[in-house]
Parts: structure tokens; sequence; C-alpha cells
């Protein structure tokens, strides 16, 4: 049986300021790399219902490159997010067209019941060259204890953004790597993913991983922040974009975690450019049931040229 942990103060004011801050998107200027980009928020109240979805849907006119993540209230070890799609559409495939908006499922797990919310980030632009979702192709459903997924861009393409389905799972399962491949000098091109049964799971399920590719952007790279473990309920690694650049989506890793860890955030962090344009993630992960071995997690930030 699980136990409802609070979260750190630190965070709670944070969450709390930014589901406060959930009434429109706040247009930042750009350059020629990212056009007109902008963060677009939208939140699920925070209540004691097991299962919250939330979609964002970018300014007319303009297409997603990619999103974060923030669980609130009392969600700390106590809720996996099952789904983060962009384009959601009735059969679960993205369109063929570029994405202008992404869907956030998540799941209290257990006998979980106290109030909890989430929050979407998606980081919007005017239309980019060659845009568009690029899904996995995901094991077939079974009853295995792990499935894994990559996404990668057509040649010629980077990545600028990623999410995944976990499907048929319904809480049961949580995503425990969520790895952009590229570096500090080198544009990402694919997305890599590992998802866990969450405890024994007899049903079926598989995980499918989707990239976010474009023509290239200027200054694009994957940053990573440091592994940060140990014994420990939580643990929170926070990667800082370089140079000028600014966010435009993010990633994790969790080691150790065997399903038993969920990455409450990819919270973007309170530090920004002169244009107010997000430049760094935290991502904070929990234990979901007491490990008695160590465990750590990296963050990774997609970042590119304003």
């Amino acid at each position: 049986m699980r136990m409802s942990r609070s979260r750190l103060a630190a965070l709670a004011g944070a969450a709390v300021l930014l589901a406060t801050s959930v009434v429109a998107g706040s247009a930042t200027p750009a350059s020629a790399a990212l056009p007109g980009l902008e963060r677009v928020f939208a939140a699920a109240p925070i209540n004691p219902d097991a299962l919250k979805n939330v979609h964002v849907t970018c300014p007319t006119g303009k297409q997603l490159v990619g999103a974060t993540y923030v669980l609130s209230g009392n969600s700390a070890g106590n809720v996996v997010v099952d789904d983060f799609v962009p384009n959601i559409i009735p059969n679960g495939n993205p369109n063929p067209q570029a994405p202008t908006d992404i869907g956030l499922t998540a799941y209290a797990v257990d006998s979980f019941s106290s109030s909890w919310g989430a929050t979407v980030i998606a980081f919007c632009v005017n239309p980019l060259p060659g845009l568009e979702v690029v899904a996995g192709v995901p094991d077939p459903l079974g009853s295995n204890d792990f499935h894994t997924d990559v996404a990668s861009c057509p040649s010629g393409k980077v990545l600028t953004g990623s999410g995944y389905s976990i499907d048929g799972a319904e809480g049961e399962a949580v995503l425990d790597d969520w790895v952009p491949n590229g570096g500090a000098a080198t544009a990402p091109t694919s997305v890599s993913m590992i998802a866990y049964e969450e405890d024994s799971f007899a049903g079926a399920w598989t995980l499918q991983a989707f990239a976010i590719c474009a023509n290239p952007v200027s200054g694009l790279v994957r940053v990573t922040g440091p592994a940060v473990g140990g014994a420990g309920d939580s643990h929170n690694s926070i990667a800082t974009c370089t140079g000028s650049r600014v966010l435009m989506s993010a990633g994790f890793e969790v080691i150790g975690g065997t399903g038993e860890v969920a990455v409450d955030d990819l919270i973007v962090t309170r530090q920004f450019n002169a244009n107010q344009q997000s430049i760094g993630v935290e991502g904070i992960a929990h234990e979901l049931d007491p490990l008695s071995s160590s465990w750590s997690m990296t963050s990774y930030a997609v970042c590119a040229n304003p």
C-alpha cells in the first residue's frame, strides 16, 4: 500500500504559482530560428479524481514544437503519467500534418484518494519548415514486465520535442526513460523510451513513442543535467540551456527505479532570458513504493537559438 507524501514546500509553491497562472499563453518575441515562440498552459483542477486529462492547443496559426508537464497537490509518489501525446485523434495516432496540440492523461495509483492536479506547458511557434509527428513502432500488446520504443526523425530532420502513450495499463505502468539522443554540440534526431509495470500486472499493455521533427533548427542541442541519486524518497535534476539558447522540450532517465519511481514533474525552472523565454527544466521523481536500494534520475533539455 502506498503512503501519501507531502510535496516539498518549494515545489508546492512553484506548482501553485504555475497553476494560478494558467489563464493564457504568454507570447514572447523571437528571431527566425523559433519565430513567435510562446508558452501556452492548461490545467486540470486539483481534486481527488483518479483520472486527469489535460489538453493544450497552440494559438491559431502556430505549431507545437514540444511540451512539459507538472503534477501538483499531493501527487508525489501517488500518480503516474500514462499518455503525453501530440495531436490526439480518436485512434491514438498523430495527424500527418504539423502538430498543434498535445494531451496528457494521468492516473492515481492504488487507493490514493487525496487531491491532486496536472498542468501541461506547450511550446508553440510560427510555422516551422517540415514540422511533423513521427510515431514509433510499439511492441505488440503483451504482459511483459517492460516495453521499449524508439521514434526517429526522417533523414535530414531534427527532433524538437517528443511524447508517448502507454496503452492498456491505465496506471499500472510507469515511464522510466524518456531520452532524446544528441548532445551538447549535436542536434537530437530520435527519442528512446522504456516503461515498466508499476506492480505485478497481468493485463496486456505496450508503449509507443512519438517524435516531433522539423527541418534543421539553428543551435539545436540536447543538454544533460546531472545524475542525482542515492537512497531517498525523491531526487531532482536540473538541465539548463547553454549559451543564448531557449527551452523547447525535455526528457528524463531513471536508473534503478524499474517501475517503482515516477517522474512527477518536468517543470520549467524560474530561469528566463531577457524576453522571458524559458531556459531550463527540472525533473522531479518520487518513489511509488519504498525502495531499499539507491536510484537516480537525470533530466534532459532540448534547446535551440531563439
